[in-house]
């Protein structure tokens, strides 16, 4: 309870994304339990945030969807939407500038939560797409 650090991890072999517009896109969700403090949990890749969200309930779902494309062998975008229950909705976008010929980390960690509190992941699953 009340820890932080890597939630769930996955490692990106190198070279996965080798041609524009192939992507992944990870789907992750789970629970907080315990006070209404604040938790807050960022998506990273390479350990750079892409995306921060926060939690303010006593007992909360939550669910994430991230995607993130190929645009250049050392560029891409990100999309990501999330639901926190029971009324909040995020969605965020943007560039980053990883070099694809690496293995790079994608996970998701939680920042700040309360002592009292519980972040539970339920799933994370990794898929990945082509573009036309």
């Amino acid at each position: 309870a009340g820890a932080t650090g890597v939630l769930a991890t996955y490692t990106l072999p190198a070279g996965t994304l080798a041609v524009d517009k192939q992507a992944v896109r990870i789907t992750a969700w789970g629970t907080k339990s315990g006070t209404v403090a604040q938790a807050i949990l960022q998506l990273r890749f390479n350990a750079g945030t892409q995306i921060t969200l926060t939690i303010e309930s006593t007992v909360a779902a939550w669910g994430i969807s991230w995607l993130i494309i190929r645009t250049g062998a050392a560029t891409q975008d990100f999309y990501s939407s999330a639901v926190i229950s029971p009324t909040t909705t995020s969605v965020a976008s943007g560039t980053d500038a990883e070099t694809l010929a690496n293995a790079l980390a994608i996970d998701i960690n939680v920042s700040s939560i309360n002592a009292a509190d519980t972040i539970t992941q339920e799933g994370f699953m990794v898929e990945f797409l082509n573009f036309a």
